[in-house]
């Protein structure tokens, strides 16, 4: 049950998302949040060089994966990002197929507002029907919201264009790839939001999770494509990464790096359990 407050919330004809798990995925108060993930910040050493269209995140609690997003996140000091297009799973359930929106107003979390860049999310919403403005599907997620600490760190007058794939087939993932590509420009980055296997012996994740950093680094996306659809490995965000990865490549974008992989048991709170363990990746593409 989730309290009768928690509400996207109209203030003066304004649409606000507050935060869903601040608290619980990341820390809950302003000092706290900064504190973590510059930490994180300090520890990354990114290798990367040239241009960055587009990067690939975990969302995990941040004491788990955090370090590992840090290695992305990490890249954009310095660049002139001002808004990012941001696709993670939708992990509740819904009868709704489509690409969730949220179209105007601002996402909140305990390090203040960030608005949501209306211009990119209506020409989306234009590219079909099955694309809606769906703040219902967003209000509980958290794939795009552990996102937004390290993004408000790392860019000023930051706006974001939030999207949930409630289904990640193949075909949805083409889709979004083409709607993606029509509405980017130079000051937008790609993000996507992903895990990587669930709850496999570490020796086993790490067999299915190295084959995805393999198909990463070589940009082979129709071997991750087949690979996901044959369930060889298996990405919660999968789409989302997929279809990221696709947009960027069809704005000129050749490359991709794994910059860091680990999985649960690596962060100092997984206790170094290897019987059950979650794998991350922080992905860069240019």
């Amino acid at each position: 049950m989730f309290p009768l407050g928690f509400m996207d919330r109209d203030r003066g004809g304004e649409n606000i998302r507050p935060a869903a798990v601040a608290g619980a995925f990341y820390p809950g108060s302003r000092a706290a949040i900064r504190q973590m993930v510059q930490r994180y910040l300090q520890m990354a050493e990114p290798a990367w060089e040239g241009p960055l269209r587009a990067i690939v995140v975990p969302h995990a609690g941040l004491i788990y994966s955090g370090w590992v997003a840090a290695y992305a996140y990490a890249l954009l000091k310095g660049r002139p990002f001002s808004t990012v297009l941001m696709v993670g799973p939708a992990h509740y359930a819904t009868p709704y197929r489509g690409f969730a929106l949220y179209t105007h107003g601002a996402f909140e979390t305990p390090l203040g507002r960030i608005p949501v860049e209306t211009g990119a999310a209506e020409a989306l919403l234009r590219s079909g029907d099955e694309f809606a403005h769906r703040p219902e599907n967003h209000r509980h997620e958290h794939s795009l919201e552990v996102q937004l600490p390290f993004l408000q760190e790392m860019l000023s007058g930051l706006r974001i264009t939030p999207v949930l794939m409630t289904s990640q087939h193949a075909s949805r993932c083409h889709r979004l790839a083409d709607a993606i590509a029509t509405v980017w420009n130079e000051s937008t980055l790609l993000l996507a939001s992903t895990d990587l296997s669930h709850h496999y012996p570490k020796e086993v994740a790490a067999r299915m999770d190295g084959r995805v950093c393999r198909l990463i680094d070589a940009f082979d996306l129709e071997g991750l494509e087949a690979a996901l659809a044959s369930g060889d490995v298996e990405m919660c965000g999968g789409g989302p990464a997929l279809a990221v990865m696709l947009a960027a490549r069809k704005l000129g974008c050749t490359k991709a790096r794994v910059l860091q992989h680990a999985d649960s048991s690596d962060s100092s709170d997984g206790h170094g359990d290897t019987s059950d363990v979650v794998g991350y990746l922080a992905a860069a593409v240019g």
